[in-house]
């Protein structure tokens, strides 16, 4: 890692949104100007940096130095401190206030500004509202410096700083000091490898429960992610002590604990004996939901329907001119017998044409239906294929 200290002369580029700025930086004497990339948060031209990083060469703007680290070196010189409050960084200070700043508080000018903004009102021309003023946009130049420094400091990657200030504002640094994985609930994906980043650097042992609990609701919610309505509670304790070092005593504690405070349900699964399902609480509501809608839509009678299939046969030749096989023959007659039915196989097993035949059926016998699916592509294709319009599910 190298270490580079210069005046930051120029921003080329700044994304506000994540801080990533490209820059120009005067080093050394003579004077030369080098470009620095990286995401840097609350700098402006004229001030001094300290920037740790390696310079690397790109392909159309050649030597770059990337930044992975940065400070921004306060001046500790009354003339230092005089220039830098004259250089209107900070609102509600011109070059006549700085002045007098300068004349009442000298070399701890700038610690007054940070710690003790109340006393700016002993300046003539600052009362309470112009002190706040100046308060607020010291802050506003720091604070986000600050973040940077204690994710730099606990290593974590500095572009996550603009998600973070986003989420809780002046509340940032102390949330992640003292309840760093509140941002695994609030900061949906990257929260939990933050909060853990920082645990790890802050010396907080691995067994601490609310890690322990953190890396069960982690581990679930990446379950879901990839497709998953619940996570073996097997599987979740192996992974536990692989990933994260947590034996399974402790998991069990923690999983009790998330079942008390209802954020998890652990459910005995009948068809593997002594296996059991850990769910996130709101999936297992949406299964139970699910399961009891299907459940009142089983109880309904089924509609009269001629399920013979000589029957049948003839209604799908009439429409389709497709004579189906015994197989189809023998589902489409149990499809009209039931008042819920799920199609299910792989490709060119025959659902598009057993769905056709259900059509064709249906519009024989004067039946209303309507056609839908879960997304737009596939309410088109189940259009193209049976002719009729359809719509998605929350259309």
């Amino acid at each position: 890692m190298i270490q580079l200290e210069g005046l930051l002369e120029h921003i080329t580029y700044h994304n506000p949104e994540n801080h990533y700025t490209v820059a120009r930086l005067s080093i050394g004497k003579p004077h030369k100007k080098v470009t620095v990339i990286g995401f840097m948060a609350g700098i402006n031209p004229g001030q001094s940096l300290l920037l740790s990083g390696t310079w690397e060469t790109h392909s159309k703007y050649g030597q770059q130095f990337k930044v992975s680290s940065f400070e921004v070196t306060l001046p500790e010189t009354i003339d230092g401190i005089k220039k830098y409050l004259e250089s209107d960084y900070i609102r509600g200070i011109g070059p006549l206030m700085a002045n007098r700043l300068i004349t009442h508080f000298g070399a701890d000018t700038l610690d007054i500004i940070e710690n003790a903004p109340e006393r700016l009102t002993e300046i003539k021309g600052i009362g309470r509202e112009k002190a706040s003023l100046i308060s607020e946009s010291w802050k506003e130049q720091h604070f986000a410096r600050k973040i940077m420094l204690f994710l730099q400091n606990h290593g974590v990657k500095v572009s996550h700083c603009a998600a973070i200030l986003k989420e809780y504002g002046e509340d940032a640094l102390n949330i992640m000091k003292t309840d760093p994985f509140r941002l695994a609930e609030d900061l949906p994906g990257k929260g939990f490898i933050i909060a853990d980043t920082i645990t790890r650097h802050s010396g907080i042992p691995v067994d601490d429960p609310k890690r322990v609990r953190a890396c069960i609701i982690h581990l679930v919610k990446q379950s879901a992610s990839e497709g998953h309505v619940f996570l073996p509670e097997d599987l979740l304790f192996s992974s536990l002590e692989n990933i994260f070092g947590i034996n399974s005593e402790l998991a069990e504690i923690a999983l009790e604990t998330l079942v008390e405070q209802r954020e998890i349900v652990v459910e005995t699964l009948e068809e593997i004996q002594g296996a059991r399902a850990v769910f996130l609480q709101e999936l297992h509501q949406a299964e139970t939901g699910i399961m009891n809608r299907l459940k009142a839509m089983l109880s309904m009678p089924v509609s009269p329907s001629n399920t013979d299939p000589e029957h049948l046969t003839s209604q799908v030749l009439k429409r389709l001119a497709i004579k189906p096989s015994s197989e189809q023959l023998d589902v489409l007659c149990a499809i009209f017998s039931h008042s819920t039915v799920i199609i299910t196989g792989g490709p060119g097993t025959g659902k598009t044409t057993l769905i056709r035949s259900i059509n064709a059926v249906l519009e024989n016998e004067n039946k209303k239906y309507i056609l839908a699916a879960p997304t737009g592509r596939a309410s088109r294709r189940l259009s193209e294929i049976t002719g009729r319009d359809a719509g998605t599910i929350h259309r």
